[in-house]
């Protein structure tokens, strides 16, 4: 929980940095979740699902995220290869990507306990 906090704080200022130089906090947001960072909300979700329903079920949800990360990937670049934009499926990617996030430091904290 401390990594959360931490995150959540390193956000918090980053928002006020931005504010400060006038830049959008959207395009902040889209940096932040571009690079793979799970969000405070991502790390509780997973970390009670652990809790509550044990290993197999985030097993099961890291399993079907990688699955829905790969066909979004070959949507994004079908699309990419019709000339379209693909915005939106490039924010689900990065949903994915830090959703996948979450779970592996989950994961990697209750083994380190």
């Amino acid at each position: 929980m401390e990594a959360a906090l931490r995150s959540a704080y390193q956000t918090m200022t980053a928002s006020i940095r931005a504010s400060r130089a006038r830049v959008s906090l959207k395009a902040l947001r889209f940096v932040r979740l571009r690079f793979g960072r799970a969000t405070p909300n991502q790390l509780a979700k997973y970390s009670k699902q652990l809790a509550d329903k044990g290993l197999n079920k985030v097993l099961k949800s890291q399993r079907s995220l990688s699955k829905n990360l790969k066909t979004h990937i070959k949507k994004l670049k079908e699309i990419k290869k019709n000339g379209g934009k693909g915005s939106s499926v490039e924010k689900e990617i990065s949903n994915f990507r830090n959703e996948l996030d979450a779970i592996k430091r989950v994961l990697r904290d209750s083994l380190l306990k």
